[in-house]
């Protein structure tokens, strides 16, 4: 027992005359230095490509619904022209490529970033409900939003909608149906914000 009541107050003045001079005094906040900066930014570069991972080619787009809505929906623009020229195809024939299915249409799982190409869950075929977190789902309980495409519109619109009364003002779902063609993926990322009503 005496040794180690003569080993606690040894091992204190080592520490004391061991320690780093960084840790001094804790209390005061650290002062990033210009190469502690660099180095953060650094690694949110690096963040932000491995969060884009998903698709080779993303447009964005976003809409408001407003709170406690029924079903019925909005259409929410999305740069349809664009993704068609990543894949090297007209806008006519990336819509009877999705029709017919040799354009693999699929959606983003909103919790892994996965993608999930088990087919459509909602109308259409390319139309998906999803949950909070934009994972499809089938309709019911705990569905939160849908997103509907038909080529037969315009092809460069989404119909946009929510389960009702299942999301309330402020919330915010993240909704990526995406394309598959010759080993490239582009992703549609439509941001729902929900507003008073």
């Amino acid at each position: 027992m005496r040794k180690i009541l003569f080993m606690v107050p040894l091992f204190a003045l080592l520490m004391t005359i061991f320690s780093c001079g960084d840790n001094e005094d804790f209390s005061v906040p650290h002062v990033l230095t210009d190469a502690e900066l660099k180095e953060m930014h650094r690694q949110d570069s690096i963040d932000s490509v491995n969060r884009n991972r998903y698709a080779d080619f993303i447009v964005e787009a976003s809409v408001e619904l407003k709170a406690g809505g029924q079903y019925e929906g909005t259409d929410v623009e999305f740069d349809f022209n664009s993704i068609a020229s990543f894949f090297g195809l007209s806008p006519e024939a990336l819509a009877a490529g999705i029709d017919d299915k040799t354009v693999t249409a699929c959606i983003i799982k909103g919790s892994n970033l996965s993608a999930y190409t088990d087919g459509s869950t909602a109308n259409g075929n390319w139309g998906y409900w999803v949950d909070k977190q934009g994972d499809p789902m089938s309709w019911g309980t705990g569905c939160a939003a849908y997103g509907e495409w038909y080529s037969d519109d315009n092809p460069g619109v989404f119909s946009v909608g929510q389960f009702p009364d299942a999301l309330q003002e402020g919330d915010q779902v993240t909704f990526i149906p995406a394309l598959k063609y010759q080993g490239k993926t582009a992703a549609v990322k439509i941001t729902i914000t929900i507003v008073a009503a």
